[in-house]
């Protein structure tokens, strides 16, 4: 999506620069090329493992707070607020999950309420 964003702007550039359709369309695809290329370099590459114990949970490892912000039935987009500080925003899709899908969205949707001793727990 980021190289199709660039290759467009950069085309509309030469177009407005007055430049013909054969400038405008390499440039174009090398700006995507490039854009795609660096994207692709960007990527966080190692997986992240998303846990809830029943109680709370981890990213990685790390202990907090999950909240789905964006759920289309077959992808997420997930904030995770981890203890101390720190946000951490991610995609998740089902293709992604594999079977676990069902299970994770169930989790990550159950509504956190509060004990009589003050501590959070997840009920549906």
């Amino acid at each position: 999506m980021l190289a199709a964003a660039v290759a467009s702007v950069l085309a509309w550039l030469l177009a407005w620069a007055g430049q013909d359709g054969i400038v405008q369309a390499t440039a174009a695809s090398l700006a995507a090329l490039v854009a795609g290329a660096l994207a692709w370099r960007l990527m966080e590459r190692d997986a992240l493992v998303v846990a809830w114990d029943g109680q709370r949970w981890t990213l990685s490892g790390q202990p907090g707070e999950l909240t789905v912000m964006l759920d289309t039935g077959r992808w997420c987009l997930l904030r995770f607020t981890a203890d101390g500080g720190g946000v951490r925003w991610w995609g998740v899709s089902a293709r992604a999950a594999g079977t676990a899908w069902h299970l994770f969205r169930v989790a990550a949707h159950a509504r956190r309420t509060l004990s009589p001793t003050g501590r959070a727990h997840g009920s549906s």
